[in-house]
């Protein structure tokens, strides 16, 4: 992207979130992944760019598709343009719902190795909150701290310093990378 702004809360080169900010001038809708008020990861609408930087940046885990598929097929019968970013088998899985080819609809999935379950993940927040005695604010997987490629797991608490770690030093996210904790249905769909 040459938003540096936009650059800045990306994970890589901010492809999505340049692709986001157009599908939203154009008054469409964008889907992808979020975090809840608890840190659980799903698939998530935004309409606009405030609510569109929640979407931006890798989340390291699986995220629930919920009732997006009913609510893409609702706005593209409506017009709209619609963008949806998710792993590979969320991606087919849409076009599988859909039955047919829409012209508004753009979808960008991207290179999948693989995705941890999200109770494994809830038991590494409880495991981060109860080290520090507070709740997590915010969660950055890919915290571009020393540098782009070699990143750092980021997790900031409310009443607690921020943890940052190396990826490769990090519980979870060196699991991740090494291939551990991926959910075996990745592999057998």
């Amino acid at each position: 992207s040459t938003n540096n702004s936009l650059l800045k809360k990306s994970s890589s080169g901010g492809l999505f979130g340049t692709l986001a900010t157009e599908v939203l001038r154009r008054n469409g809708v964008v889907y992808g992944a979020g975090f809840t008020n608890d840190f659980r990861v799903i698939q998530k609408a935004a309409l606009s760019i405030k609510e569109l930087l929640g979407l931006l940046g890798s989340k390291y885990v699986q995220s629930s598709t919920g009732q997006t598929y009913t609510e893409v097929k609702q706005y593209l019968q409506q017009g709209k343009a619609v963008l949806y970013c998710g792993t590979p088998c969320q991606i087919h899985g849409l076009k599988n719902y859909l039955g047919k080819p829409y012209d508004k609809l753009l979808t960008v999935d991207f290179v999948c190795h693989g995705t941890p379950s999200p109770k494994l993940w809830k038991k590494y927040i409880e495991y981060r909150e109860s080290q520090v005695g507070s709740s997590v604010s915010s969660v950055n997987f890919r915290e571009k701290e020393p540098s782009w490629s070699r990143y750092s797991v980021k997790i900031c608490f409310k009443n607690a310093p921020s943890y940052l770690c190396d990826r490769a030093e990090d519980m979870y996210t060196s699991l991740f990378i090494n291939s551990y904790i991926l959910r075996p249905s990745c592999y057998n769909c």
